[in-house]
């Protein structure tokens, strides 16, 4: 009696010892695998933010990539420890490639449409921080915006204006229109609109508004100011005004070159 439950007891710890070894093992093997495999998407994710930062990537977007990168070798590695653990991966990849295709056609239709605006924006946001048309620091006018860049994020420009106001232009909108970097230029372009009353004669109008150009602080010798009528809008003349101007002076300019004009037309009394 007792030789048989002594061989009992061996035959249970014989079968707990191959179990042991059969799930041990991998189990360990998966683990060390796993450890290594977050280390390397680790390292992976610091390279990327760093490469970007040395290639003066705004932050927000090299954190989109490096998490990108790091998700993506975790996933690999998880499969993987699975075929460690002798489970076929194949046909669970394949099941979940189908269903994620399924799912990603439909969530993208629904996300198209209702994200267009912002999709937009972060495609743009990506074509900015390849193309550079101006850095943090840089003096730019932006449609009908004038500022310093304060930032530039993966949705929006940011500018500050001379008088401290801080304004937010959409990426989509940056690309869309024309971008003018005052602070890459010897001298820039300024201009302004105003209206002139509709009575009064055209000829002298654009010689009152050219003399009061050609006096604007700032001005580059030589350069001679225009003067340009756009049309007549409820009675009233629509100017458009422009000069070149150095570009330390730009965007000051501006202000006094309406200031100049406006004061002319009274003077005249023309507005």
């Amino acid at each position: 009696m007792g030789f048989i439950i002594a061989q009992a007891n061996t035959s249970t710890l014989k079968t707990w010892s191959d179990r042991a070894t059969e799930y041990g093992i991998p189990a360990l093997k998966v683990v060390l695998f796993m450890v290594v495999a977050w280390l390397i998407a680790r390292w992976v994710s610091m390279l990327i933010e760093r490469s970007m930062a040395q290639a003066r990537v705004e932050r927000s977007l090299s954190r989109v990539f490096s998490r990108v990168a790091r998700y993506a070798i975790l996933l690999i590695a998880g499969f993987v420890a699975l075929g460690i653990f002798g489970i076929n991966t194949a046909s669970f990849v394949a099941v979940l490639g189908s269903v994620g295709l399924a799912a990603g056609i439909a969530a993208g239709l629904a996300a198209g449409f209702a994200l267009q605006n912002t999709l937009a924006n972060i495609a743009a946001g990506l074509a900015l921080q390849i193309t550079r048309p101006y850095e943090i620091g840089d003096v730019v006018h932006i449609g009908t915006q004038t500022g310093t860049v304060d930032a530039l994020t993966l949705f929006a420009t940011r500018l500050r204006a001379d008088d401290s106001r801080q304004i937010m232009i959409a990426n989509a909108q940056v690309l869309a229109g024309p971008v003018e970097n005052l602070s890459h230029e010897q001298a820039s372009t300024v201009a302004i609109s105003l209206s002139a009353a509709g009575g009064s004669g055209i000829d002298m109008v654009r010689d009152t508004l050219l003399q009061a150009a050609s006096g604007v602080r700032g001005r580059v010798e030589g350069a001679l100011p225009s003067a340009v009528l756009q049309g007549v809008d409820d009675g009233r003349q629509q100017w458009h005004v422009s000069v070149r101007v150095k570009s330390g002076e730009t965007v000051r300019a501006r202000e006094r070159l309406l200031q100049a004009c406006k004061e002319a037309l009274d003077r005249g009394r023309l507005g």
